[in-house]
């Protein structure tokens, strides 16, 4: 497993091809941008986020996320995209549902309830008010069997 970048194919799986046009031109104002690259990075970042409010979860690289929480980072995006819509045209209560799971998972996440994998490459980005020094796969490896075996 790794950490990698959310991508649009990554936010195809949750919505069809005309959905996803939908979202990316309606009521934009001339010369408005695509919001789907801003939905994007604000999914991206929520989801790291999360990740640095736990007091044991490194950060991988600046603008990553574990593989483990792309569905979770999908579901984000998704959500902050359809709800762009009036009434409920695309905002089903099944992408409500899953918009709540992701968010419950998140919270998983920040308080240690949820394991993600140890990044191949460290941020230095502020994490639970500690800024993280740049450490290698193998020191990050050998202090999670530490902690694993009450060392």
């Amino acid at each position: 497993m790794s950490w990698q970048t959310l991508l649009l194919a990554d936010i195809q799986t949750g919505l069809s091809a005309q959905e996803l046009t939908g979202v990316q031109t309606y009521a934009l104002q001339s010369g408005q941008p695509d919001p789907t690259p801003a939905v994007i990075a604000a999914a991206m970042n929520e989801v790291r986020g999360y990740i640095a409010a736990s007091s044991t979860i490194v950060l991988g690289a600046e603008q990553t996320i574990p593989d483990k929480l792309i569905d979770t980072a999908v579901d984000l995006a998704v959500w902050k995209l359809v709800t762009r819509f009036p009434g409920k045209l695309m905002a089903t209560d099944q992408r409500r549902q899953r918009y709540t799971d992701a968010i419950a998972r998140l919270k998983d996440v920040a308080a240690n309830k949820f394991r993600i994998e140890v990044p191949t490459v460290v941020s230095t980005e502020l994490t639970s008010g500690v800024l993280l020094p740049q450490v290698s796969r193998s020191t990050i490896l050998q202090r999670v069997r530490e902690e694993e075996n009450g060392v």
